[in-house]
């Protein structure tokens, strides 16, 4: 992959990057103050595939 389609690639993938990071924070922010168990495990899977999708995000900013 050349410098010209890296830069692109990083241009695309800027504010889903954005706001993937920002749901992560949201979803943490929840689950430290929420109480009821059942929610707690819901938001925890949430933040999983949040982090999933962010570290595919990395890779494709990274060439993997």
């Amino acid at each position: 992959m050349n410098t010209e389609q890296k830069r692109l690639i990083e241009r695309l993938i800027e504010v889903p990057q954005a706001r993937t990071e920002q749901l992560i924070t949201l979803l943490s922010t929840w689950l430290e103050v929420e109480r009821d168990s059942e929610t707690c495990n819901m938001i925890c899977i949430a933040l999983t595939c949040t982090r999933e999708i962010d570290q595919s995000l990395n890779d494709v900013r990274e060439g993997k």
